[in-house]
């Protein structure tokens, strides 16, 4: 199974008595950035609803931060929940200039069919006169705020529909991996918009692709949660 989000060390802290187990059941881990794949091996001769007791548990303590029973990156399963789910994605970038989409079409060549738009900001004449941010909000509270990346939501949502990720940060900073980039990911649709406040260490390109990783991360859980179909055992 895949994770996001929960590091390798505090998935042996919450996993602790199920990792120290009496059948010899294994808990191997492989961290990744922000994703760690979990692999349980055990002998096939152990009783089924021994087994099937021990991945509920993982599921019930691990459950927000699983995003994938298998080995398959956090896109390719964005790119699969958009098929499944048969939803179109609208996207908005400013930190992340153009990334989600591009690690997106490496996933799904034929992306035309799952991403209604995508626009890269990258000054605040497109914020205004595209995604229609109001100038006051800018003015009074920043470009990188809670407000802008909703308003860039909302304006996203109002003409292109179905659904909308956003990520709002500043394009301009300095490459300094000892300084915190504050950055917001907003997720929405006709029933809501999420903005999430995030601050990522590291290189620029190793914040891009943080920030990317996370977008993709709150999406999952939007589609996820708005759909009722999706369970455990189907994603």
């Amino acid at each position: 199974m895949k994770t996001f989000g929960i590091s390798e060390k505090d998935i042996y802290s919450i996993l602790g008595d199920l990792i120290k187990n009496k059948y010899k059941i294994l808990f191997l881990t492989y961290p990744n950035n922000l994703e760690v794949s979990i692999v349980i091996r055990y002998n096939s001769n152990l009783d089924s609803s021994i087994i099937n007791d021990i991945i509920v548990k993982v599921y019930e303590r691990l459950n927000k931060y699983i995003y994938a029973e298998e080995e398959v990156s956090i896109g390719q399963r964005v790119v699969d929940l958009l098929n499944i789910s048969n939803r179109k994605l609208s996207i908005a970038e400013t930190m992340t200039g153009g990334n989600i989409s591009s690690t997106l079409i490496k996933q799904c060549p034929k992306l035309t069919n799952l991403i209604k738009e995508n626009i890269v900001c990258i000054n605040d004449n497109s914020l205004i006169n595209r995604l229609k941010v109001s100038p006051t909000i800018l003015n009074q509270y920043g470009r990188v705020s809670v407000e802008v990346a909703y308003e860039m939501a909302a304006g996203l949502l109002e003409t292109s529909g179905d659904l909308v990720l956003v990520t709002c940060g500043d394009i301009d900073y300095e490459d300094n991996d000892k300084v915190g980039k504050l950055c917001y990911i907003a997720v929405g649709d006709t029933d809501g918009i999420h903005v999430y406040k995030n601050v990522l260490y590291g290189t620029r390109e190793q914040v891009i692709d943080s920030l990317t990783q996370t977008a993709f991360y709150y999406l999952i859980k939007n589609i996820k949660q708005n759909d009722l179909f999706f369970d455990k055992t189907t994603v």
